[in-house]
């Protein structure tokens, strides 16, 4: 067993390993997440229509969420570029295990819209990152983000998009 420090950072398929009891206000359950990438400040939990940043913070839950408006209900996220990592959880309510889970490198979204497909990954600091890809004559403009929890968004003198929460910064 690799301890989650040790494990490379990358995208787990939820298979009833991120089992957290929901909390009232909560932005996203990791019970229902596709994917959950745990990282030393939280869980990244990975949905149909979005992603949310889960942490706690003085003892509280303090989640973020993006979610992606208008996506198409027939989009679900897809592991890419699997690392070889396999991981293996033995717990209470699942002792006979849940073994050999993959870790991707890349979570694809193809068709999030029409001509339109969103990759996730984690960039070389093991920050979250996502990109559109956009075909040949498609409009970016029918693209539309809403972000859950956050109190301030800006970005940065780099040029990146900043999203500052309660307790936490994107």
């Amino acid at each position: 067993i690799v301890h989650p420090a040790s494990a490379p950072v990358g995208f787990q398929p939820n298979r009833g390993q991120f089992a957290f009891a929901p909390q009232a206000g909560n932005a996203g359950n990791a019970e229902y997440a596709s994917f959950v990438a745990p990282v030393a400040a939280g869980h990244w939990l990975l949905f149909a229509d979005g992603l949310t940043f889960m942490t706690k913070v003085r003892g509280r839950q303090c989640p973020m969420k993006l979610r992606i408006l208008g996506s198409s209900p027939l989009c679900h996220p897809a592991g890419q570029s699997d690392s070889q990592h396999k991981s293996h959880y033995y717990y209470e309510h699942c002792p006979e295990g849940i073994t050999d889970v993959p870790t991707f490198q890349r979570i694809a979204y193809n068709n999030i819209y029409e001509g339109i497909d969103w990759i996730v990954c984690f960039n070389e600091a093991g920050q979250l990152k996502y990109d559109f890809i956009l075909r040949p004559g498609t409009d970016p403009r029918v693209i539309r983000m809403q972000f859950e929890g956050s109190q301030l968004i800006r970005i940065d003198s780099m040029g990146q998009l900043v999203i500052k929460g309660k307790e936490t910064t994107w």
